[in-house]
């Protein structure tokens, strides 16, 4: 075959590649399909563009292969893809280097930086969380604040993210710290102004890094910064015109208030707890999104649960079981297990505490059954911690029933497992636990 026949056949193959891909990014349907045959193509090219004989077009043809890759890895075989993907940008990268094609050396870096990020998600956390940053960092030699503001900005989200997600394997306090500094980079760009969709979404982000953080250290102040950071978002995110991100962020913001409840104004934050999850509750329908309405749910009825403690016991326990009970319409046994076992517990728990109020029996009862339902689950050898606090809590609805037999035996047993564990909680645990050994000895005495 004749080298003008060749070239020509890497050209049609390169235009039909572009073609395929161009398709894969506008339909859903047939999405896996054309990605298939974009790469297909580019690989069918690339046997023309060599890095020898042109490596300016082989350096272009081989980073489209690596982002159709990438975007093939959100449809099948995402470890095996993604892994394809690195390998594509590594070779552009001999190419575009940051002393000659600067701009599509950052360009590359971020495309490398986000296929590590994805990798992540499947194996090696730490080890590709850490190349993505990396990368991204590569990125950001170019991508500066006042050359490229916007490619900036975009490179520090992603950075603020990969930072996020490192924190939930290690340095949690200094990487949700580099984090929200990352954050913060961005919004020199994105303002509510120039850019407020992107603001919106950088203020969500911020949000949920200072949450985090706020089990580390300072909780106080960093609730107060996520709820700050949370309302801005919602300047932006409207029910009206982004209905899915405002129900996001009035769930990460109910939240928020429902933990700022532990610190202060605890009436105050669980209404507004409260508030918040009926908004989300708006948008995130039995029918419509499941898994949300379920999660929201269970969400709210744990802030009516942490609201009766200061008034209106009755009421805002029977909203609690309410709430729980349609959580559970979606989290069944079969279908979701842990977090079935996780409500069942929580309504056991509030139907203890109704008991206190009203139908002590009945409602001791129903308390009883959910534990137990909730132990299906949270097995000795499966879930030992879970199944201590469940046994723990059955254990408190005996001794109000008076079964000191059962009492005893069910928190000896939570004992053991609470110091097998070495949980930080263990003294607090005994020394609770003890004192209701003591009222049980009380309550034996009494019956004699």
């Amino acid at each position: 075959m004749s080298s003008l026949v060749k070239s020509d056949r890497a050209r049609i193959c390169f235009a039909a590649a572009k073609n395929f891909a161009n398709i894969a990014d506008v339909k859903s349907s047939g999405r896996e399909e054309n990605l298939q045959r974009a790469i297909d193509n580019y690989l069918r090219a690339l046997e023309y563009y060599t890095l020898k004989k042109d490596k300016s077009i082989f350096a272009e043809v081989t980073s489209l292969v690596g982002i159709s890759y990438s975007n093939l890895s959100e449809v099948r075989d995402k470890e095996k893809n993604l892994g394809l993907a690195i390998q594509a940008f590594n070779k552009v990268l001999k190419v575009y280097t940051f002393t000659d094609f600067r701009l599509n050396y950052a360009g590359t870096q971020h495309n490398l930086g986000t296929a590590y990020g994805k990798l992540s998600e499947v194996r090696d956390k730490e080890i590709n969380l850490g190349l993505a940053i990396q990368a991204f960092n590569k990125a950001l030699k170019v991508n500066t604040f006042v050359d490229f503001p916007v490619d900036y900005a975009s490179t520090q989200n992603n950075v603020g993210n990969t930072f996020s997600e490192l924190s939930g394997v290690r340095d949690k306090e200094k990487n949700l710290g580099l984090a929200i500094q990352a954050y913060k980079e961005v919004l020199k760009v994105y303002t509510l102004t120039s850019f407020p969709v992107d603001y919106g979404m950088t203020q969500n982000n911020l949000g949920a890094a200072y949450s985090k953080l706020s089990r580390v250290r300072d909780m106080e102040r960093n609730l107060g910064s996520a709820i700050h950071a949370f309302n801005e978002a919602l300047k932006v995110y409207t029910f009206a015109s982004f209905p899915m991100y405002y129900a996001g962020t009035q769930s990460n913001l109910g939240n928020a208030y429902a933990e700022l409840s532990g610190v202060r104004d605890m009436e105050r934050n669980f209404e507004l707890a409260i508030h918040a999850f009926n908004e989300a509750l708006k948008v995130y329908t039995f029918a419509g999104f499941p898994m949300d309405y379920a999660m929201t749910q269970n969400n709210l009825g744990t802030a009516y649960a942490g609201l009766s403690r200061v008034r209106d016991m009755e009421r805002n326990l029977t909203l609690a079981i309410k709430a729980f009970n349609e959580a559970l319409r979606v989290r069944t046994l079969f279908g979701f297990p842990m977090d079935y076992a996780m409500t069942q517990n929580d309504l056991g728990t509030a139907y203890g505490e109704l008991s206190g109020v009203k139908d002590k029996k009945k409602n001791l009862g129903l308390a009883i059954q959910a534990l137990n339902e909730a132990l299906k689950v949270y097995t000795r050898a499966a879930f030992p911690r879970q199944y201590a606090m469940v046994k723990s809590n059955l254990g408190n609805l005996f001794l109000i029933q008076e079964r000191v037999q059962d009492f005893i035996q069910y928190h000896k047993e939570a004992l053991e497992i609470f110091e097998r564990e070495k949980l930080t909680t263990f003294a607090e645990k005994e020394r609770d636990i003890l004192q209701k050994f003591r009222m049980a000895k009380d309550i034996r005495y009494k019956k004699r």
